[in-house]
């Protein structure tokens, strides 16, 4: 049985992906997924990093390094197993409380989040699993249970102000836009494409792609409507060889 978990946990990042749409020229992209795998951060990073440096990856890492702050750390299985979530709970009880709930062995194998760049900020975070066992697992707090997971992170058109409404809408579109990650499979990243596919059934660019629950609209464009910015996303799934570049599935 695979099974995924989706922890909260209370950290910060670095803000430099509201830059990107100062500069002109174009990352590599083999070169950005490259990146990508080499130093963890998030393509919106690896993307600006590039660009600095005219695609030279060396001088794009040391950047990164310096400038952008770490966004990734590695740790073994005990670190791991210690980390603590919002709710005061490790890692390990609540996988230990999952194993009893469900009568599987789980092993912690990898973690991948995003989270919002400071307390100020005006980005959101919505995520969708498939498939879900909360009707198994009551009592056990935010915590999802899936062979498929997305999360995206967003925020307001043209950084506006939102109000209540606003948030309820983007609320319940984020997770629709996660239910599409996880069904359309899109290629990481944002960037935008000079030619799109001629059948819109093979197109990979997430906001190019007919909604799922829509096919008159594309996502860039329901977003755009519901005055949203997709900021960055992630898609993961269960099993996946730690082999394989992962920055290309994920």
């Amino acid at each position: 049985m695979n099974v995924l978990i989706f922890p909260t946990l209370a950290c910060k990042t670095s803000k430099f992906c509201v830059h990107i749409r100062l500069f002109s020229q174009a990352a590599d992209k083999a070169l950005l997924y490259k990146l990508r795998k080499l130093t963890g951060f998030t393509f919106s990073a690896c993307k600006e990093a590039l660009i600095k440096h005219e695609n030279d990856l060396d001088r794009a890492k040391e950047w990164l390094a310096s400038e952008a702050g770490p966004t990734k750390l590695s740790l073994d299985s005990d670190q791991l197993d210690k980390l603590v979530t919002s709710n005061s709970s490790t890692l390990k009880d609540i996988t230990v409380a999952a194993m009893g709930s469900i009568g599987e062995s789980i092993r912690l194998k990898r973690a991948v989040g995003l989270c919002v760049p400071d307390n100020t900020s005006t980005s959101c975070l919505a995520i969708y699993s498939h498939t879900s066992s909360e009707s198994i697992l009551q009592g056990i707090r935010d915590v999802r249970f899936g062979k498929y997971a997305a999360i995206i992170r967003y925020r307001p058109l043209n950084d506006k102000p939102a109000n209540d409404p606003w948030y309820e809408r983007a609320s319940r579109l984020g997770r629709q836009v996660c239910q599409h990650i996880v069904g359309m499979n899109p290629n990481p990243g944002l960037e935008s494409v000079e030619n799109p596919a001629a059948d819109p059934e093979e197109e990979k660019s997430l906001l190019l792609q007919p909604f799922l629950l829509d096919e008159t609209i594309c996502v860039g464009k329901h977003l755009s409507r519901n005055e949203m910015v997709l900021e960055d996303f992630v898609r993961v799934e269960c099993g996946e060889d730690d082999r394989v570049d992962n920055s290309k599935n994920v």
